[in-house]
């Protein structure tokens, strides 16, 4: 069952609440100090894999940083990791499979509100403005013909929105098989989030992708072939086979750092925001429990059943 729009269901809600009423929250505020000055259990479990520190191992400064250090902020627990393994989808990717200078798997997220893409080959090119700056297509494109029958690839840009650039390219480029918008400050996906009220039944597929995509189809002067897919080698919301904890470079009170990431797929009860999860099981919010030190097997092994 759901509920009704514009509403949350109790049961999930109530579910997530207690979850963290159990542990799962840090004790960090965002200037990187302890609540109370001394770090929680889940403190002690939550580790940066770019400074190779746990939280207790790190100045007041460096926790800070690390609050907002996505995607290396990460949860070592050994049981929730364990059943990440088989609970976790493939994440989504890029795989470009030439020129070999820019071969390789690159970071992507599909965005809300567009067209899902399961699997979908095709030749990237960038998209290049009469302005010849940023190949943001916020300015008149100029290279349309090469755009037909291609997936576009532009750069994140402050002058205009992407959906904005999707429009244009759908409307003057039906041919088009999907939209890659580069991130422009880092190879993590640009962040293409903005969900669409009523997006037209034909709106072309957007996926976010790195800066480090964009970087490699450049240099391979402006195409490469690749297929937007699922990569089974990299577990969707991980980071070095740990899964990753919310982590935005813009501090959330409440929410950084006491939440699992966003990329989780399938959507986990205790990620920062209700996504698409079943009402029936815990997923590794159990597993959690059991990193924590709780004993509760019963219920956090078989799970419940909803009244009819």
């Amino acid at each position: 069952f759901s509920a009704p729009d514009g509403q949350l269901e109790l049961l999930s809600t109530l579910l997530h609440e207690v979850g963290h009423g159990l542990g799962f929250s840090s004790f960090v505020e965002s200037s990187g100090r302890f609540l109370g000055d001394l770090p929680g259990v889940f403190d002690v479990q939550t580790f940066d894999t770019e400074t190779q520190r746990f939280f207790d191992e790190m100045t007041l400064s460096q926790r800070s940083i690390a609050s907002r250090n996505d995607p290396f902020l990460v949860w070592t627990g050994e049981t929730v990791n364990e059943a990440a393994q088989n609970w976790l989808a493939g994440a989504r990717a890029v795989i470009v499979s030439a020129p070999q200078s820019a071969a390789g798997s690159y970071a992507a997220v599909d965005a809300p509100g567009t067209p899902a893409i399961g699997e979908l080959p095709g030749q990237i090119v960038i998209v290049e403005d009469d302005n010849g700056r940023l190949n943001d297509g916020c300015d008149t494109i100029v290279n349309s013909a090469e755009l037909n029958g291609g997936i576009a690839l532009i750069k994140q840009s402050s002058s205009c929105n992407w959906y904005d650039v999707a429009f244009r390219l759908q409307n003057n480029n039906p041919g088009i098989l999907a939209l890659l918008v580069a991130n422009n400050n880092g190879d993590l996906p640009a962040e293409v989030g903005e969900s669409f009220t009523n997006p037209p039944e034909d709106f072309v597929s957007t996926v976010g992708v790195g800066e480090n995509l964009f970087d490699a189809v450049e240099a391979a002067g402006g195409s490469a072939t690749a297929s937007i897919t699922t990569d089974p080698d990299q577990l969707a919301g991980t980071q070095s086979e740990l899964l990753r904890l919310y982590a935005p470079s813009g501090y959330s009170t409440g929410s950084s750092v006491s939440h699992w990431t966003l990329d989780a797929k399938p959507d986990l009860l205790m990620e920062p925001s209700k996504g698409d999860i079943a009402l029936d099981q815990l997923d590794i919010t159990a597993d959690f429990m059991r990193d924590m030190g709780w004993q509760a097997d019963a219920i956090l092994t078989t799970g419940f059943e909803l009244p009819n």
